[in-house]
């Protein structure tokens, strides 16, 4: 009687229904990652120097104001004495320098705000696949507290009939067996539950609440056109990002061009002596004899023909990687299809046939146990599948 009760305790224990919590969806997800993540924050202000900068590039110099003193005497009154010269002095930028460093913080700012949206779209690909792990391991532990009831259940009809005579005692140690297995199971599949709802926190970007719980299972998966994708390619937010960086790099190597055409320097003042006031003009060029800017240019155009060359290879990476997901993708979805459809299902009905043709004396107790461990493999390789579909999603979204 003492064994019943037990048996009966442990059931209820596991069948007790948890607290309800508020659950976190992909979209609710998205928005806090999107609002918390520093990364994200740091993009937008890359952002804003950027305009910053660029408000400011191509400006002319200031003017220099100046004053001299000429053929002062040596002994006297030196500064009455002098003749004082007051003025002003402006560079002038020649060659279409100042268009040229309008054009690099133009560029710089299309850099910057091309990779905010690949940041962006990094972020929120680690929150889906974040959210994938956590809602597959939502849906494993609730299995595994199925599977506890299957074994908890199996083993109360198998000790009814030890005691009645009807199978022999050992058929009793293994269901004892089982329930302990799928104890064990379950308690893992805690652990992996706790240890993905950290996972997610983090994603979001606030470790310190803990996700208590999530819904849904993400975004419906469909099969996808990878011809359309590659066509369109260019436009993805990390090539767009690598060539913006090409663009930013000739744009300084023709600033550089530019730069070495010095820049004249105008200058006029008012006279004033003993002798009368008069006004004085002039110029002043730098002669380049020694720094002509061919050293910068030269580094400016390497450094572009090298931008150039890590955009080929990012682009490269980027069809490689694509290929690569859409073919994850596509047998992910199709797996999940099979599994769903046909394979658990069937699953499913072997195992309540060979309950009951156990429970009439038609089977062997083992075939019970083989026909539970084939459900539990079915039900948890279609949860990994559509895992698998939603973590394929989110790499295809951080890459197109």
């Amino acid at each position: 009687m003492s064994r019943r009760l037990l048996i009966l305790v442990a059931a209820l224990a596991w069948a007790i229904p948890a607290p309800a919590q508020t659950a976190l969806t992909l979209a609710d997800a998205l928005a806090l990652a999107r609002a918390n993540r520093p990364e994200l924050m740091a993009a937008d202000a890359r952002v804003d120097a950027a305009r910053a900068a660029g408000e400011q590039a191509g400006a002319w110099l200031n003017p220099v104001g100046f004053l001299r003193l000429e053929a002062a005497p040596r002994d006297g009154d030196t500064w009455n004495g002098a003749e004082r010269i007051v003025g002003l002095s402006q560079a002038l930028p020649l060659g279409g320098r100042v268009g040229a460093a309008r054009r690099v913080a133009e560029a710089a700012t299309r850099r910057a705000g091309f990779a905010r949206e690949a940041m962006r779209r990094t972020v929120e690909a680690s929150v889906w696949a974040a959210f994938a792990d956590a809602v597959h391991a939502r849906d494993e532990l609730a299995l595994r507290r199925t599977g506890v009831e299957i074994a908890t259940r199996l083993l109360a009809g198998v000790t009814v009939r030890v005691e009645h005579g009807d199978v022999p005692a050992s058929d009793q140690r293994r269901a004892k067996m089982a329930v302990g297995v799928a104890q064990a199971e379950l308690a893992a599949a805690v652990a992996t539950d706790e240890v993905a709802r950290v996972s997610m926190a983090a994603a979001i970007g606030d470790v310190a609440t803990p996700v208590t719980t999530v819904s849904g299972d993400g975004v419906g998966g469909e099969t996808p056109d990878l011809a359309l994708l590659l066509a369109d390619l260019d436009s993805a937010p990390l090539a767009r990002a690598f060539a913006s960086r090409v663009e930013e790099s000739e744009a300084v190597a023709s600033e550089a061009a530019r730069a070495r055409i010095p820049d004249l320097e105008l200058e006029a003042g008012l006279r004033t002596s003993p002798d009368g006031d008069a006004f004085d003009m002039g110029f002043r060029v730098n002669l380049p004899l020694f720094d002509r800017g061919g050293a910068r240019l030269s580094s400016a155009r390497a450094n572009a023909r090298a931008e150039a060359a890590l955009a080929r290879a990012a682009r490269r990476d980027l069809e490689a990687d694509l290929r690569k997901t859409c073919a994850k993708l596509t047998a992910a979805v199709r797996g999940a299809e099979i599994y769903g459809e046909a394979v658990v299902p069937e699953a499913h009905a072997a195992l309540r046939s060979a309950e009951a043709a156990y429970t009439v004396g038609e089977t062997a107790l083992t075939e019970v146990l083989l026909a539970r461990q084939a459900w539990l493999d079915a039900r948890l390789a279609h949860i990994a599948l559509r895992c698998d579909t939603q973590q394929a999603l989110a790499e295809l979204h951080a890459l197109h």
